[in-house]
């Protein structure tokens, strides 16, 4: 999967705490697909995700698509309404591993090759986790319990799992509980 972020204009902090925001911990939508925002120090917003991009073939540009990037600033301003004015400095995307259980995996390609993938969007945390357990377990030290959750014997890669039409229906979904909540 592709994943886009954007960065906000440097804020004041002040605005920030009186957009709510004063714990200044990351926080991540509920969504299927979801939306996370982080602060930076240099006083930025960083958000990610929200609509997610599918290709056959890599991206050589390393430049996320407009209408991502717009739906992304538009949900900034949606969860942030008190920080509209701000402007959104850059953009850029990555691809990310995902797998049908949402979990990582683990595993051996062959008797020198030890791997770990597929966080799933959730890389910054769970990869020195799983990378730190895989090293545990490289120093002859007994597989950690959470390690052996992830573990697969035999590489298995199945691809063609999730696909452009997955991916917007699931952007669907998410938009579409949105607009409820915002009846409510």
């Amino acid at each position: 999967m592709w994943v886009t972020a954007v960065e906000t204009e440097p804020i004041a902090p002040e605005r920030i705490d009186a957009a709510g925001w004063t714990s200044r911990l990351p926080l991540l939508t509920t969504h299927n697909i979801m939306h996370s925002f982080r602060t930076t120090t240099r006083g930025t917003i960083v958000h990610t995700t929200r609509k997610l991009q599918v290709a056959r073939r890599a991206r050589r540009d390393k430049m996320p698509a407009e209408a991502v990037v717009n739906d992304l600033i538009r949900g900034f301003r949606e969860r942030f309404p008190t920080l509209r004015d701000v402007a959104s400095e850059r953009a850029w995307g990555g691809w990310i591993g995902e797998t049908p259980s949402n979990m990582a995996v683990a595993g051996r390609a062959t008797p020198n090759v030890h791997y770990s993938l597929a966080c799933n969007g959730h890389g910054l945390p769970q990869a020195p986790y799983v990378g730190s357990m895989l090293a545990e377990y490289l120093g002859d030290e007994e597989m950690p319990e959470d390690l052996r959750a992830i573990w697969r014997e035999t590489p298995r890669f199945m691809p063609g799992i999730v696909s452009s039409a997955s991916t917007r229906l699931g952007w669907v979904d998410d938009r579409a509980k949105d607009l409820l909540d915002r009846r409510r």
